[in-house]
């Protein structure tokens, strides 16, 4: 059996990214809460908490901070003063909101 090497897009099968509806490009929004849920899971990592411990000893909703973590939801103003004062100790750790 002979294989061919691709050596760049077929014609015709090229796709605008811009286009594609099963991967549209990320909106500013949600770029800004994959940021920040990335930094929350870098500081409770840093802290070496699963979820639970973290959402436990710092009275987060562990439902709140998964969805944090995972990019769907962003922190309110007072949950983003908590977490930028734990992350005081941790200045690896980024902003937690805009």
């Amino acid at each position: 059996m002979k294989m061919h090497l691709m050596t760049g897009p077929s014609p015709g099968r090229r796709r605008d990214a811009g286009t594609d509806t099963d991967n549209p490009p990320w909106t500013e929004e949600e770029l800004r809460r994959a940021s920040a849920g990335r930094a929350l899971r870098r500081l409770r990592l840093r802290l070496e908490l699963t979820p639970e411990e973290f959402a436990d000893r710092y009275g987060f909703d562990a439902r709140e901070l998964e969805a944090w973590e995972k990019g769907r939801a962003l922190p309110d103003e007072e949950a983003r003063g908590m977490l930028d004062r734990i992350s005081d100790d941790h200045p690896e750790a980024k902003s937690f909101g805009p």
